[in-house]
């Protein structure tokens, strides 16, 4: 059935988890992207778990340490790198060109290193912030994240002509991104449904889109278009900006 193979493709994208191979081709992998913000929802129940586990045990730091490690782990660490690498890049101050170049590095630089930090240090805080009995406020922005890159990669152009982004920008069929708008949207009516603030669920979708509308613009008018590894930053980026906002007090 074809939204089963959607739904273990979009898994073994966006996890590391050991699930069945199975076959598909290129439409399948692009459609698969209906299923991503749903993968994002099940890793953030992942994270909220681990802290839920260990509250009794440790302070809400250290247990936002642990969850975040494994979070991390989960995916990879696919969209930390991409961050990382998005980061050397913009601080090379080159021409287009010479900075996609230094952003396809494996190595990284001393920018993509504070960067990455930073990033880590920031979602550490935010989660720690993020009381356990929300599990929505969990499962929110990991989803809002991934539908945003959604929209991107239905809607915008490649930067280049190859890599893993070039298979995606402008490919992912509209059908896709309008299913994908349905995960978050049920995260969203499920928090209000158990005792959310409606205001919590408002500034998650807010910091999302304006953060997601802001990145990509600006991000094409640098580059002319968007790669694997500034989706991943996107990713990274949206997700700390959605714990914060369902953390604001």
């Amino acid at each position: 059935m074809a939204l089963v193979r959607w739904l273990i493709l979009a898994l073994q994208f966006a996890t590391v988890l050991p699930l069945p191979a199975v076959s598909a081709q290129a439409r399948d992998v692009r459609w698969s992207m209906a299923f991503f913000p749903l993968a994002g929802a099940l890793l953030g129940a992942v994270a909220w778990g681990v802290r839920t586990a260990l509250t009794p045990h440790l302070s809400a730091f250290a247990g936002a340490v642990v969850a975040l490690a494994l979070y991390t782990l989960a995916t990879g660490a696919l969209h930390l790198d991409g961050w990382m690498d998005v980061a050397d890049g913009l601080a090379c101050r080159k021409p287009p060109a010479e900075a996609l170049a230094v952003m396809r590095d494996s190595r990284i630089g001393a920018a993509g290193a504070v960067a990455g930090g930073v990033l880590l240090l920031g979602q550490v805080s935010a989660l720690a912030n993020l009381p356990p009995q929300q599990l929505w406020a969990y499962l929110l922005p990991p989803a809002c994240a991934r539908l945003m890159a959604v929209w991107a990669m239905c809607r915008l152009p490649a930067a280049q002509a190859d890599g893993v982004g070039a298979q995606f920008a402008g490919h992912v069929p509209r059908g896709a991104a309008l299913l994908a708008e349905l995960w978050p949207l049920a995260v969203s009516l499920a928090w209000l449904v158990w005792g959310g603030q409606w205001l919590s669920v408002l500034r998650v979708w807010l910091v999302s889109l304006a953060g997601g509308w802001a990145w990509t613009f600006w991000l094409c008018r640098r580059f002319g278009g968007l790669t694997g590894d500034m989706y991943g930053a996107l990713i990274a980026g949206l997700e700390w900006l959605g714990w914060l906002a369902g953390a604001w007090r």
